[in-house]
């Protein structure tokens, strides 16, 4: 048996791991506040980070709202969510996501993320794939420089 089928991991979901310039405390709070989050995925982002709280994250020019539910929350290590609703994207409900910060340094610290159920077998795993590089970089840019890109809109046609 393989350490994936062991740890129940799929190889094939997405994961990324993102070395980042800033203290495991300050990227927990990135990732587990809505004040974080807003920071850098999207700004119309709302509801409770609480354990067994549900975040609900809206899109600007899109009528798309995602509903995570917060399984776990351990300062300042991890972050789980489960998705609830995704109106764009509806096979990414029931999916988990997973955010594991590890200290490197008082100044730095490694994320792993892992979207567990997002696979390349699905039709949306390219655009989600591009989505979670590009926002996943913005978390970076927003605990290291004050400044992610979260969601700004759709541009006008």
């Amino acid at each position: 048996m393989s350490t994936a089928e062991t740890t129940g991991i799929d190889p094939n979901d997405y994961a990324k791991r993102v070395s980042i310039g800033a203290p495991q405390s300050k990227v927990f709070d990135a990732i587990a506040s809505t004040e974080g989050l807003r920071s850098w995925w999207t700004p119309l982002t709302s509801g409770s980070a609480d354990v067994g709280g549900e975040i609900r994250f809206d899109f600007a020019g899109l009528d798309e709202p995602i509903i995570m539910r917060v399984d776990e929350s351990q300062p300042p290590t991890s972050v789980e969510w489960t998705c609830l609703t995704n109106v764009g994207h509806p096979e990414w409900e029931g999916t988990t996501l997973t955010f594991a910060v590890e200290e490197s340094t008082a100044e730095s610290c490694e994320l792993n993320f892992r979207h567990a159920g997002l696979r390349p077998t699905l039709q949306c795993y390219d655009q989600c794939h591009a989505g979670w590089d590009h926002f996943l970089a913005s978390l970076a840019a927003s605990v290291e420089h004050g400044a992610g890109t979260p969601f700004a809109g759709v541009p006008s046609t």
